[in-house]
């Protein structure tokens, strides 16, 4: 009975190890195309970016998946190549870790080089990372949502597909940018017209 006893218990653990601990180690299991345990993504766009995903992928083979969690054990890229193992390739995604505070987009290479990863990353996302005090689903949602609207237009104009569900990203990132460049070339007028203006008062008192 004792021997009996013993061999379930070292054909349990074979099992754990084999079919259960990726899971309990990772904790990733994908609804979809979409892996949010805490809620961090509110249901209408959960809803939005299944529909979108789904749509992307019947009509380009791409898969467009999107991870919002709290935090994670391991280094962000070997959490990256576990959570891969799990999708349909080829794949982009969009992953959002609140504790940690890291946010990325990443990928299968073929699909990467053909997308703006740099661009969809600071004119569509960090402009609308929430501050510490003001995360909050909703927050969180818009930040997430924008640069997702912005990896499925960036996917359309690549890959040459038209999609039902078209959104027009915000470009508050690029509108900063922009503006930015606006003032810093009207500041460097006006130094040049004082400049300007003191070299000619210099030659009339001479």
């Amino acid at each position: 009975m004792k021997r009996y006893s013993s061999f379930l218990k070292k054909r349990g653990v074979v099992f754990f190890i084999l079919f259960l601990a990726p899971f309990v180690l990772y904790g990733v299991e994908f609804e979809g195309y979409l892996y949010n345990p805490k809620g961090y993504i509110q249901e209408k766009a959960t809803v939005f970016i299944q529909d979108s995903s789904k749509e992307v992928f019947e009509k380009s083979g791409v898969s467009v998946y999107m991870i919002a969690q709290d935090s994670i054990q391991q280094s962000l890229d070997e959490y990256k190549k576990e959570i891969e193992k799990s999708m349909n390739s080829p794949f982009v995604y969009i992953i959002f870790l609140k504790n940690d505070k890291k946010i990325d987009i990443a990928g299968s290479e073929e699909i990467l080089s053909k997308i703006d990863k740099t661009a969809i990353y600071w004119d569509y996302i960090v402009p609308f990372i929430p501050k510490d005090k003001e995360m909050s689903p909703n927050t969180i949602t818009i930040c997430l949502m924008n640069g997702y609207v912005a990896l499925v237009d960036h996917l359309r104009n690549a890959l040459h597909i038209e999609l039902k569900n078209e959104y027009i990203p915000d470009d508050k990132g690029i509108q900063t940018t922009t503006r930015a460049i606006l003032y810093f070339m009207f500041f460097s007028l006006f130094v040049l017209f004082i400049i300007y203006l003191i070299k000619a008062r210099g030659k009339g008192n001479g």
